[in-house]
C-alpha cells in the first residue's frame, strides 16, 4: 500500500535469483565497493545517477554515507534530487552554501513537492545536512550546489484533482529541464531519484511519457551511467556474500540471463505494458546498488507525528489528490499512532 503514495503500479509477487551458485560468485567476484564504483564511472561519464527506493532507508542512507565522502564531493560538483520543490531552490541554495542556518528550509522544499509523503523519511532531510557540513569548510569555488528537481509548484493554488494531476503529468518537463542546467556546467553530475525515472528505454519505445533518463541518454549519449537499487529479500540473499555497499555492472553475460521481471517482479505490470516484460537488466539499468537486508517502513517519523499541524495540511491536500495515496497516507497514520 506504501508504494500506491507515490502513485506506481505495483502487485505482490516473490522475487526469483535465475542464476546458479557459480554464475552468481562470478558475477559477485567482480564488483566493486559502492563508492569506487561511483567514482570509476564518473571517469567515462558526466552523469551517475542512483534510483531512490522510498520508503526504505537502507538506498538513501548509503547514498548520504557517499555524500559524506571528502573523495566523492571533490569530485562532483551538482547534485540534482527528486525530493524538492524548486520554487525553494534560493533558500536552499543560502543553507546549502552556510550563508545561514534556517532548517526549515528541510521541511519546506520536501513538504511542498508534489508526492511530499513520500519524503517524510529523515533521510532525505540528513542528505542536505551532510552536504552542507561539507560546504562549511570548503572553499567557495569548490562548494557543492544541490539542485531540487521538481518545477515550482504551489500547493496553496491546487483545489481540484485535475489541476494537480496536470502538474503530476508534467513533473518529468521539471526534471530534464534541471538535469540539463546541471549538466550543462559541464562538471560532473550525481543524481538522486525514484528508481523507475531512470529505466532506459530502447529507441523503439515512444509512449508519451518517457522516464526522465531515457530522456537523457537519447539526447547525451555515453554520458550517464544509472543504478538500480536491490531491495527483495531472495536477491539479497543470493548475494549475501557481497560487501555492504556494493556495485553491480550489468554490461556482462550473466547479467543478460537476470531480467527486471526477476529482482522487482512488481515491475511486470509497467513493463508489461510497454512490451518489456522480458527485458535483461543490462537493457534496462547500468548497475545495481547491493545495500544488504532492508525493508520498508511503515510509520512516519515522530517528528511529523508530533507536528499536527502538518498532519492536517497533508490529510487536506491528499483528500484532493483522493484514490490510493489518500488511502495509503491513512494506513500508514493508523500504523503511526501507538
Amino acid at each position: 500500500m506504501i508504494l500506491a503514495l507515490l502513485g506506481c503500479d505495483y502487485l505482490p509477487k516473490s522475487a526469483n535469483w535465475p542464476l546458479n551458485d557459480k554464475q552468481t560468485q562470478s558475477w559477485m567476484d567482480s564488483t566493486t565497493g559502492f563508492q569506487q564504483g561511483v567514482l570509476e564511472q564518473f571517469k567515462s561519464h558526466q552523469v551517475v545517477a542512483v534510483g531512490d527506493y522510498h520508503w526504505n532507508n537502507r538506498v538513501m542512507a548509503e547514498v548520504n554515507k557517499l555524500v559524506a565522502t571528502p573523495e566523492f564531493l571533490h569530485e562532483v560538483k551538482n547534485i540534482v534530487v527528486e525530493f524538492g520543490n524548486a520554487r525553494h531552490q534560493a533558500k536552499m541554495d543560502a543553507y546549502i552554501s552556510g550563508q545561514g542556518n534556517d532548517e526549515a528550509i528541510l521541511d519546506l522544499a520536501r513538504r511542498d513537492a508534489l508526492f511530499f509523503t513520500a519524503w517524510m523519511p529523515d533521510v532525505y532531510k540528513d542528505f542536505f545536512k551532510t552536504v552542507r557540513a561539507y560546504n562549511l569548510n570548503a572553499a567557495k569555488d569548490q562548494q557543492v550546489k544541490v539542485w531540487l528537481a521538481e518545477s515550482p509548484f504551489y500547493w496553496e493554488n491546487i483545489t481540484t484533482h485535475d489541476q494537480w494531476q496536470q502538474a503530476a503529468n508534467h513533473k518529468t518537463d521539471g526534471f530534464l529541464n534541471t538535469a540539463q542546467q546541471a549538466m550543462a556546467s559541464k562538471q560532473k553530475v550525481f543524481m538522486v531519484f525514484g528508481a523507475f525515472h531512470l529505466i532506459n528505454l530502447p529507441e523503439t519505445i515512444e509512449e508519451a511519457q518517457l522516464p526522465l533518463v531515457t530522456l537523457l541518454k537519447r539526447a547525451y549519449p555515453n554520458q550517464i551511467f544509472t543504478i538500480w537499487p536491490i531491495t527483495e529479500a531472495p536477491i539479497n540473499q543470493a548475494l549475501s556474500g557481497l560487501n555492504i555497499p556494493s556495485l553491480l555492472k550489468t554490461n556482462n553475460d550473466l547479467a543478460k540471463q537476470v531480467t527486471m521481471v526477476d529482482i522487482l517482479p512488481k515491475a511486470r505490470i509497467r513493463l508489461g505494458r510497454l512490451g518489456l516484460k522480458e527485458a535483461n537488466l543490462n537493457e534496462l539499468v547500468d548497475g545495481l546498488l547491493y545495500v544488504g537486508e532492508s525493508q520498508r517502513l511503515t510509520e512516519f517519523p515522530q517528528s511529523v507525528m508530533d507536528d499536527t499541524i502538518w498532519l492536517n495540511e497533508m490529510e487536506a491536500r491528499l483528500n484532493i489528490v483522493g484514490g490510493r495515496p489518500l488511502s495509503a497516507y491513512k494506513e500508514i497514520l493508523a500504523n503511526s499512532q501507538h
